[in-house]
Formats: structure tokens, C-alpha cells, sequence
């Protein structure tokens, strides 16, 4: 799941006291799926897949009995007419730049929540009325939950249909939170809870979030472990849960101002030429994933076009060619361009050839606990029975490997 996190300083309607600090949570469910969805414009279904296996679907609710992790070949038995598609992670990548860039027009004080499973995402604007909320709602096919502190605007947001806009006062807080069913909280994919701790919460007659704010730290670590700590740390936050920090938004732009004004094709492909190379310079450590080209004319009035790049490149090459169909484009007969602004966004960090060999390693105990639960009982490590043994083979023996990894 990826998410944002927004704040903003406005008298809403739906609370009795007056200015307050509010945030605002936008949440899109099956973010690569949908990413997919608005590159293509397509509002067919569509799965996105990896090592054969769904791991996204658009829409999200359907009743063709296809889950996550199903096999492609399963899904495209029930689904015939669907589009299937490999995740490309650069994608959703461009996609939440583009959202951002969005929301950026409306406030800088956006926060981007870390979402390493990638499942879901978040937005929103800062000096916005209730109506630019559910425009954003609307636009992105989103939900949108807002309250005085990020908890309960994360978990409003989950609960709010998609395109609305679910709005918590400081007052009903307690009751929606007494309401709010733990099941919830298996979306909030960011925080990696389980079914298994979800299910326990249950049979322990913790049904709502609100019982289980009245849980201690060492109650859930006991319990559930780590995931305890992470449950307990974002129904309690240590810090203020109510500020959001400025987003540092980046983005290079080169732009070239003619004396006298120009209209022929070629010449406005040759200005983008000499203007990819200087943008390059600047691209360091990085790789452009969008370019957008305006040609602003003599009268004021101006023409844009953005594309979204097949795959990131620093290449002035390729770029000054993209630059130039996209020109073309947009380009009209008799035109008279005073100004070519080219501008690129979504810039991703360049990983070097060698180190892509050796990425950091995935989670130890999560990979002992998949491999406990297909091959139980199968998987075994060495243990030291005695540390001078008088024969070699009473040295040590092989045991099986518990979940926490000893």
C-alpha cells in the first residue's frame, strides 16, 4: 500500500469549535493495478501480475472469485476478457509522482507514508474546502478521510467508500473508533498485519479499535511480538500525531526565450536538443521516468504535453527524441512560439550494475516463517551439543528452525 498524508488549516462545517489543525488522508487500494489502469485509460479489468501470480487488480471489489496471489492462469480462466499486465514498478513510481505533482498546486505540506508492500497509496491539499476534497475523491477514485489526528484519518479513509469523503469531528472520534471493527486494520499494509493477529484480536473479544487502544504496550508484544509494537506505536504515537512537514518537491526545468518568434518544427526539436543537454547535467545520480514540453506563444497562450516514459533514462538521446514527437504533438499550423519550457519529473535514483547483484536481502523471518507453513517441520539447522566432543559426529545435531529465526 502507498500513502500521503496532508494537513490543513480550515473552520469545517462539521465541527463545533473553531480553527483547527486538521489532517487529511487520501487512500487508493491496488495502487499497481491502478497505476496500470490510468496509464492504459482503460476501465476494463485488469490484473497486474508477478512470478505469474496477481498481486493487484482493478477494481478492487469483484465478485469473479479472484484473490491476491491466485495464478494468472486461474485468473484469466474466470476473467476471459480482462487485461493482464506485468508490475512495472517504475510505473507506480511516475504515477505517485503525477498524483503528488497534483496535490503540490494545492499545498506543500504533503508527507508521503513509506509503503514497502506497495499495495496502497494516499493524497491531499492543505487550504482546501471540503469541496476540493471530494474533487480529489472524484479525480483519483479515492478515499478520503479526515479528523484532528493522522490515526484516525488513516483508518477513516479506509472506511470511506471510494470517490467520497468520510469526515471524523474531534468529538465523534471516540464513538467512530468504538465502531471501527479491528478487520480494518489488515489494509494499513504499510504496518504488515497479519490475518493470523487480526483473527486473535477477535477471539480475545477485541472486536473494535477502540478496545484495543485500552491495551497495553506489553500486552500486544506479548501476544503478537513485534507486530504488537508496531500496533501499539500507531494507536499511540509518541510524538504529535496532528503536524504534517513541508514535501520538497523536484522536478528540473530549462526553458528558452526567443528574440523573435519561431514556428518551424525542426527548429522548436533542435531548441528541446539543446535543452535535454542542459537538464542532463543536472540529472546527477538519477534517471527522468515523465517529460512534459510547453510551447508558450507570442500572445501569451500556450500548449503542453506530458509523457510518461516506457522506462526511466538519462540518455540525451532518447530524450531529445521524445521531446520532439511530444512537440509535434501539440505543435498547429501557423503557430508562433516565443518561449519551449521542458521540464522532466519523477526522477528515480540510478542503481549501479554491479550493486544490482546484491540488493539487500529480503526478511529472514519472514521467509523461515513461509517455509515453516509449506514444509512443517522440514526445515533444519545445525545445533552444538558439546563444544569439545571426543568423536567428530557428537559435535553437533540438526534440529528443526523455530518462527523467530534461533
Amino acid at each position: 500500500m502507498f500513502s500521503v498524508l496532508v494537513e490543513r488549516e480550515r473552520r469545517y462545517p462539521f465541527l463545533s469549535r473553531g480553527i483547527c489543525m486538521h489532517i487529511a488522508c487520501v487512500y487508493i487500494s491496488n495502487f499497481p493495478a491502478w497505476s496500470m489502469a490510468r496509464h492504459l485509460k482503460t476501465s476494463s479489468p485488469l490484473f497486474v501480475s508477478f512470478n505469474h501470480r496477481v498481486i493487484s487488480m482493478n477494481p478492487p471489489e469483484n465478485d469473479w472469485g479472484v484473490n491476491i496471489g491466485d495464478t494468472v492462469d486461474r485468473a484469466r480462466t474466470l476473467v476471459p476478457g480482462a487485461r493482464f499486465c506485468v508490475w512495472e514498478p517504475h510505473m507506480d513510481f511516475t504515477m505517485t509522482e503525477s498524483i503528488l505533482r497534483l496535490l503540490y498546486k494545492l499545498t506543500p505540506r504533503i508527507m508521503p507514508v513509506p509503503n514497502l508492500n506497495g499495495k496502497g497509496a494516499w493524497f491531499l491539499t492543505a487550504k482546501a474546502g471540503l469541496k476540493d476534497l471530494e474533487w480529489i475523491a472524484a479525480q483519483l477514485h479515492a478515499r478520503v478521510g479526515v479528523s484532528i489526528e493522522r490515526r484516525t484519518a488513516m483508518l477513516a479513509s479506509i472506511r470511506s467508500d471510494p470517490g467520497t469523503v468520510l469526515a471524523i469531528s474531534g468529538r465523534d472520534r471516540v464513538s467512530f473508533l468504538k465502531t471501527t471493527r479491528v478487520n480494518v486494520l489488515g489494509d494499513l499494509d504499510m504496518l504488515q498485519f497479519d490475518e493470523d493477529m487480526i483473527e486473535r484480536l477477535e477471539l480475545f473479544g477485541f472486536r473494535s479499535v477502540w478496545r484495543v487502544c485500552q491495551l497495553h504496550r506489553r500486552h500486544l508484544m506479548v501476544q503478537f511480538g513485534e507486530a504488537g509494537r508496531r500496533l501499539y506505536d500507531f494507536l499511540n504515537p509518541a510524538d504529535r500525531d496532528d503536524t504534517v512537514p513541508n514535501y520538497e518537491w523536484r522536478e528540473i526545468e530549462h526553458a528558452e526565450d526567443f528574440d523573435w518568434p519561431i514556428s518551424e518544427p525542426e527548429q522548436i526539436a533542435e531548441t528541446l536538443g539543446q535543452l535535454v543537454l542542459a537538464a542532463a547535467a543536472e540529472f546527477n545520480d538519477s534517471k527522468p521516468t515523465r517529460l512534459e514540453v510547453r510551447l508558450i506563444m507570442e500572445d501569451g497562450a500556450s500548449l503542453s504535453r506530458s509523457r510518461t516514459l516506457t522506462e526511466p533514462t538519462a540518455r540525451p538521446e532518447v530524450l531529445s527524441r521524445l521531446a520532439a514527437l511530444t512537440s509535434k504533438k501539440i505543435a498547429v499550423p501557423g503557430m508562433s512560439v516565443k518561449t519551449v519550457v521542458l521540464t522532466f519529473g519523477g526522477l528515480v535514483p540510478v542503481i549501479p550494475s554491479q550493486q544490482a547483484l546484491f540488493l539487500k536481502k529480503g526478511d529472514r523471518d519472514a521467509l523461515i516463517a513461509r517455509m515453516d507453513r509449506r514444509f512443517p517441520g522440514k526445515l533444519l539447522r545445525p545445533h552444538i551439543i558439546h563444544e569439545t566432543p571426543f568423536f567428530p559426529g557428537d559435535e553437533w545435531k540438526l534440529v528443526p528452525v523455530v518462527q523467530d529465526g534461533k
